[in-house]
């Protein structure tokens, strides 16, 4: 059995360890673990996590990632604890940058839509001329 639940501080500490353990999981920016949803097992070992980064009123989707065998109803519930921590912080969207084009099909059940790479920056830079020029990206709204 699995249980969902809004990551608190004392919990940071776990999830960068969750994190570690993650092979394409280069740094880890423990103030965004702030804002992140766990996904608990059976001996409260962490198997899950979603976090977003604020951007004004836009959160971009960080760490989420879990372990295969999580079902999808799972992970649903972690995406919507993850979206009412949005709701908190007022943000009015959610954004994804998608490396792997595989993984667009779970955005889109989320909600998520494809916006054009045109109109997105990186800072001043727009991400047609950075390095994720070949990157999906998706918003939806909060």
């Amino acid at each position: 059995m699995f249980r969902v639940m809004k990551a608190l501080e004392e919990d940071v500490a776990r999830i960068k360890l969750f994190l570690n353990s993650i092979e394409a999981v280069k740094t880890i920016d423990e103030v965004v673990l702030l804002n992140a949803s766990i996904i608990l097992d059976d001996e409260e070992s962490i198997v899950g996590v979603i976090s977003f980064e604020q951007f004004s009123k836009n959160g971009l989707i960080r760490y989420f990632i879990f372990k295969k065998y999580i079902q999808d109803d799972i992970i649903r519930e972690l995406f919507e604890s993850m979206v009412e921590t949005a709701k908190e912080y007022n943000l009015e969207s959610l954004f994804t940058i998608i490396v792997d084009h595989d993984v667009s099909t779970l955005f889109v059940e989320l909600g998520f839509e494809e916006v054009n790479k045109e109109k997105f920056f990186i800072e001043e830079d727009n991400i047609l001329n950075t390095k994720y020029r070949d990157s999906k990206i998706m918003l939806m709204p909060v």
